[in-house]
């Protein structure tokens, strides 16, 4: 093993973890004066947070075995490894970290943004499912601004993760952020008509009344509202031609649950769509 010129064994360590280089990696931490927990400059990234994030399976188990290792040591954002392979979809890499009694699953980033929340925002359905397994999650977490998991997917109108949350006792469906806005209200005006269909078709009960301070509007109205606005500069990956289409049939769809929970819950869940690619009940 050599040094470039100014390269210190720390910043080596921290690239060979980067890189997947297990050898170097192994003949690094056999050093007892190496810092493993060394971050980089304001970064503050560990060499296990890169190995996480790179998906670097080999280097993260050999890390987890040492005794001097921070597991939950977090970056300048607060992010830890945990949050970090979650957020990448490093489903391996995850099975390991929350198999480690050291690592704190429900450590927030900035903004009290969650390793599970992030998972079910990014919509990686695997991590969701591990952690949703794990006993010291908390399915209704939340943000600094009261945004649960189930809500992130709402928005962000990741169906595959609604559904599984579904199936969680524990989920709260109805649970607003602090502006008061519900899961339905945000999957009704982004016009999220699947989700939608899901949340009225579960069996839980739905509020569909309660009212968002952001624009003192139920879901059904928020829906008609968004429908005719112009494109929305505030949010990604927008389908105007989408939400324009489905935000009237959402309307519809929650003035007929609000008439008839039981009829219109039986009709959704008759839907070949819905039933086949969610998994409803028959």
């Amino acid at each position: 093993m050599s040094m470039m010129s100014g390269t210190t064994k720390e910043e080596m360590l921290w690239q060979a973890a980067t890189d997947g280089d297990l050898d170097q990696v192994k003949q690094l931490t056999s050093d007892p004066t190496v810092d493993i927990n060394w971050g980089d400059g304001e970064r503050q990234r560990t060499a296990l947070y890169r190995a996480c994030g790179h998906g670097q399976v080999a280097v993260v188990r050999h890390l987890l075995g040492d005794p001097r290792l921070d597991v939950s040591k977090r970056n300048e954002n607060g992010a830890t490894p945990l949050y970090i392979a979650c957020q990448e979809n490093q489903v391996e890499v995850v099975k390991l970290l929350l198999g480690d009694p050291r690592a704190d699953v429900r450590l927030a980033a900035i903004e009290g943004v969650t390793p599970f929340i992030i998972a079910c925002e990014y919509g990686h359905l695997q991590v969701v499912s591990l952690l949703l397994s794990h006993p010291l999650i908390n399915v209704n977490d939340t943000s600094d601004s009261g945004v649960t998991p189930f809500f992130m997917a709402a928005q962000n109108g990741m169906t595959d993760i609604i559904a599984m949350l579904l199936t969680d006792p524990r989920t709260d469906p109805n649970k607003p952020k602090q502006n008061e806005s519900s899961p339905l209200f945000i999957a009704s005006q982004n016009g999220h008509l699947p989700i939608v269909q899901l949340i009225l078709s579960s069996g839980k009960p739905v509020d569909t009344q309660r009212k968002s301070q952001w624009n003192s509007k139920t879901p059904a109205a928020a829906a008609r509202w968004a429908a005719v606005q112009p494109l929305w500069k505030n949010y990604l990956n927008d389908d105007e031609e989408r939400r324009r289409a489905h935000c009237p049939a959402i309307a519809d769809l929650i003035d007929e649950y609000e008439g008839n929970q039981v009829d219109t819950r039986a009709k959704i869940i008759r839907l070949p769509t819905i039933r086949g690619q969610f998994r409803l009940p028959p």
